[in-house]
């Protein structure tokens, strides 16, 4: 059937969905920065082929700054109960350390195999953004990456998909070891 989007200004119906394919997909994915008026016109609440996702030309503005830890481990596997625990450490670490250069306090979000640091940012979506927002994750990258979590830098685009907390993180094969876990 293939990679399904939609585009829900119903949040219960939007939850309905999300919890119908939570544990039966990879994953369920949310936008969380800001469409443009236009983009909210085409909403259906429901979900169609893949290929309506939103893309950085439809994000009005940026409203979260996500800073994504992710365990290393084995390609397409779940994290170790040890690889989640390190990766949630790291996380606090950052938050403590930029949290003395004056950073307002985060939301965490667990990710299902790492941990997330979202920031409330109020950002145009402009090429100066992106790049700044590119930058930032780049050097909090140099900072608090290790040999076994890194900071995804990769997560600089504003209409950046991330897991919907509260469904399930099925990514890779799992074993007695490596197990899925809910966002």
């Amino acid at each position: 059937d293939g990679p399904r989007a939609g585009l829900f200004d119903d949040l219960d119906e939007m939850a309905e969905v999300a919890a119908e394919l939570s544990g039966k997909v990879p994953g369920v994915y949310f936008v969380m920065n800001r469409v443009k008026e236009s983009l909210r016109r085409r909403v259906t609440n429901q979900l169609t082929k893949a290929s309506s996702a939103v893309k950085d030309a439809d994000i009005d503005r940026r409203r979260w700054l996500l800073v994504d830890f992710d365990p290393v481990r084995p390609s397409k596997s779940p994290a170790t109960d040890a690889e989640h625990d390190d990766a949630i450490a790291t996380a606090k670490e950052c938050r403590d350390g930029v949290g003395k250069l004056g950073w307002p306090e985060p939301m965490m979000a667990d990710s299902g195999n790492g941990e997330h640091l979202l920031y409330r940012v109020d950002l145009p979506n402009n090429q100066k953004s992106d790049g700044l927002v590119r930058n930032c994750l780049l050097a909090l990258a140099l900072r608090f990456s290790t040999a076994t979590v890194t900071v995804d830098t990769g997560n600089g685009n504003a209409s950046r998909l991330t897991r919907l907390y509260g469904t399930m993180n099925r990514k890779g094969e799992k074993t007695e070891d490596r197990r899925y876990r809910p966002a």
